[in-house]
């Protein structure tokens, strides 16, 4: 049996906002719609972020989860990373 998995890298644009979030949106949906085991979003070149994109992670995370999968961030900036987590744990505070 392998252990081999299936795993897509999406790269969101440099500043993700209302705008620009359609679009993100579009390009992690055809990812998803691939079945990945992982979907990796690296956001090494993201110098903003809104909550629009925030919006767009956190169902991509949803996705993900309810197909089975794993969504991971990589290269997240610091106050990126601080942002999803406040989001992450507003979720678990409103469901649970």
């Amino acid at each position: 049996m392998s252990n081999v998995r299936k795993v897509i890298m999406v790269n969101p644009p440099a500043e993700v906002d209302v705008f620009s979030a359609p679009g993100f949106a579009d390009e992690i949906s055809v990812a998803v719609e691939a079945d990945p085991d992982v979907l990796v979003i690296d956001c090494a070149h993201v110098s903003f972020m809104d909550t629009a994109g925030i919006d767009v992670i956190r169902s991509a995370q949803s996705v993900m989860a309810g197909r089975g999968g794993r969504l991971r961030v990589r290269h997240a900036a610091p106050h990126l990373r601080i942002l999803l987590d406040l989001a992450a744990e507003a979720e678990d505070n409103s469901t649970g």
